[in-house]
Parts: C-alpha cells; structure tokens; sequence
C-alpha cells in the first residue's frame, strides 16, 4: 500500500488544476458471446478515462456502454 504526502493528509493542498482529460472507447471480445432471443452479444463496450492534473497526479477509470 502507498502513503499520501503529509500536505495531502493535511488539507493544505486541496487544489487540482486539471491538465486533460482523454476519452478512449474500446470494444472488449468477450470470451463467451452472450445470446438473447433478440440477439447475440460477441462484445462488450468499454469506455477508458484518463485525467491529468498539472500537479502530476492522472487518475484513470473505466465505465461501461451501453449493450
């Protein structure tokens, strides 16, 4: 497990300057392809989120599409 810098413990640096934010859609195979009775399914969405701040910390994160 890391540890977070002391400021950041303190509430002395509360700020984020954001730097970018990148949007990634990708399309995931699944290794088993879903079937309904309207339809089969042989991939799943995915949408990837990367966020840079100017004070070097990137968050990243991913959320499903819709399917």
């Amino acid at each position: 497990m890391s540890r977070l810098p002391a400021s950041w413990l303190s509430g002395a640096n509360d700020e984020l300057t954001i730097r970018s934010i990148t949007a990634t859609l990708v399309s995931v195979p699944l290794r088993r392809a879903l079937g309904t009775s309207i339809m089969r399914i042989p991939e799943s969405p995915l949408l990837l989120i990367d966020l840079v701040t100017e004070e070097g910390i990137t968050g990243r994160t991913c959320c499903p599409g819709p399917g």
